[in-house]
């Protein structure tokens, strides 16, 4: 039952992701949110079904620089352990 639930949860944010493309700032008001826990990279490529690093990387700068994520390793960028974590910082 709660892998029904889950293949759910992942077809919703697969079907999203075509929408979110025309609008970055979606998508990252959700990266946002999702990353109230510590992320890694690659769980963020799972949950957002997103094969390239790159598509991420891109909104996560952006979200970065804006003060909205910060890293766990702020001196090491390519930390192999690197999280993505929410900031309480509303813009």
């Amino acid at each position: 039952h709660s892998l029904d639930n889950a293949q759910a949860n992942a077809q919703a944010h697969s079907l999203d992701n075509a929408n979110l493309s025309s609008s970055n700032s979606k998508l990252e008001q959700k990266i946002y949110n999702y990353c109230w826990s510590p992320r890694t990279l690659n769980e963020l490529k799972i949950f957002f079904n997103v094969k390239d690093s790159r598509t991420i990387k891109k909104h996560l700068n952006k979200l970065i620089e804006e003060g909205k994520i910060i890293m766990k390793y702020k001196d090491k960028p390519t930390h192999p352990n690197q999280k993505y974590i929410a900031t309480s910082i509303d813009n």
